[in-house]
């Protein structure tokens, strides 16, 4: 009775998926993800990496991998022996240059060739983790366009990070000049597949991340890339897709206010249904919508109307009954009013599963178009949401089983998956 409430309210709003076909959905993403390799209008960047997983791994090569994301810069020397075991060195942890106060462009890249060069007497082999918005180039480097709110970097904005970083490393005195790879976080998460025992050449690898944001890597061939000014015909490459900004997925009223009401209203649609930013507070929107129709008892429709909002480390404490401010609303409630809070949020949890199993299995569909003897896929899945929100994994597994019942897939987690991706990328690109 209370699982049929819940659907009934959700589907009324437009915030239900049970009604929608798995294999409409996965075709219509990838028409999308085809105008974006075609360089039309498309919700969905397609990002070239120019980067390929094919070439061997060096046995026992250093490269200095660099990884930086939200505000944590990490540096370290890695390398691998015969079995792809990481052995990791000098590793240091540092705040990201702009934490602490607005800094110079010239000041930024100076704070990160001085806490680089004392590695580059061992290697001039340099893969950069950039997980900030950038856009990479046919030479690997990356331009960035813009940073996070909380690094203020003055004039940053289309610099080039290889190209910036070893002119500071020249005035340091550092020869030969290292070779830098620069690449976003998702296509890290694909390439540690290299790492895996069960990777070989007829597995079909994919990246998937979902933390405070949302993406998808896969292997493209170059020959179905028809974006202007790319000129490679010849092997495949990684294409980071950005996901999170798809806006094709059926979306409900109050989607539509919760986006109405974010600071960029219009954009990372996607990523507003499911990701750890996001899917918090949607829940807190849901469940005052479902309070204003009298979902719950008039106690408890009058404290969720006062709610101001709930973060998705909140969400997962209330599901795994720990402590949080939806735990003390309903402290004192009748079971009914637990069990519809329960369905309401499990409901969007498992909407979420649901479309971020059909991206990826639309994405692996793609990529096996150029892998005819495919018998595997591995998904290397990473983020602290993946793991952490309560039944998303699971409801995630699932609809990805159901969809791809021809072909077993592996999730695979790696511990430091974007150090050990920017190692080997800087070792085989």
């Amino acid at each position: 009775m209370i699982q049929q409430k819940v659907q009934n309210f959700l589907s009324s709003a437009g915030m239900s998926f049970e009604e929608n076909d798995f294999n409409s959905l996965a075709a219509q993403y990838i028409k999308e993800m085809e105008l974006g390799l075609n360089s039309q209008t498309s919700s969905l960047p397609m990002i070239p990496t120019y980067l390929s997983i094919d070439q061997p791994l060096p046995i026992n090569t250093p490269c200095i991998a660099i990884d930086a994301g939200g505000t944590n810069l990490r540096i370290g020397l890695i390398s691998f022996d015969h079995s792809g075991t990481p052995s990791i060195t000098k590793l240091s942890k540092m705040s990201m240059p702009g934490t602490s106060g607005k800094i110079t462009k010239d000041a930024f890249f100076s704070m990160l060739a001085e806490a680089v060069a004392p590695l580059c007497s061992i290697t001039d082999k340099i893969g950069f983790v950039f997980s900030y918005a950038v856009e990479i180039l046919p030479s690997k480097d990356g331009k960035v366009l813009s940073l996070s709110k909380e690094i203020e970097v003055e004039g940053i904005e289309n610099e080039l990070i290889g190209k910036n970083l070893c002119k500071k490393l020249e005035k340091l005195g550092v020869t030969p000049l290292p070779q830098i790879i620069v690449l976003n976080d998702t296509a890290a998460s694909l390439l540690v597949l290299k790492l895996n025992a069960s990777f070989a050449r007829d597995a079909v690898p994919c990246g998937f991340i979902l933390g405070t944001g949302l993406n998808l890597a896969y292997i493209e061939s170059n020959n179905e890339i028809q974006k202007q000014g790319f000129s490679l015909k010849e092997g495949t490459q990684i294409i980071n897709t950005e996901t999170g900004a798809y806006n094709l997925f059926p979306r409900g009223n109050l989607d539509r206010e919760f986006d109405a009401a974010m600071a960029n209203p219009g954009l990372q649609l996607f990523e507003k249904m499911i990701s750890g930013a996001y899917i918090g507070p949607l829940c807190a929107t849901v469940l005052k919508k479902a309070a204003e129709q009298n979902m719950f008892t008039a106690a408890v429709n009058s404290r969720f109307l006062s709610l101001s909002g709930t973060s998705t480390v909140e969400i997962s404490n209330f599901l795994n009954n720990g402590d949080c401010p939806l735990s003390d609303i309903l402290k004192k409630a009748a079971a009914e009013d637990k069990q519809t809070t329960r369905g309401i949020i499990q409901q969007l949890i498992r909407r979420g599963a649901f479309y971020s199993a059909v991206a990826t299995a639309a994405a692996i569909q793609k990529s096996m178009k150029h892998t005819s003897d495919a018998n595997k896929i591995l998904l290397s899945c990473d983020g602290s949401t993946f793991y952490k929100l309560p039944g998303f994994k699971a409801f995630f597994t699932a609809f990805l089983e159901k969809a791809l019942p021809e072909m077993p897939f592996e999730i695979i987690h790696t511990d430091e998956a974007p150090l050990l991706g920017a190692a080997i990328a800087g070792l085989i690109n």
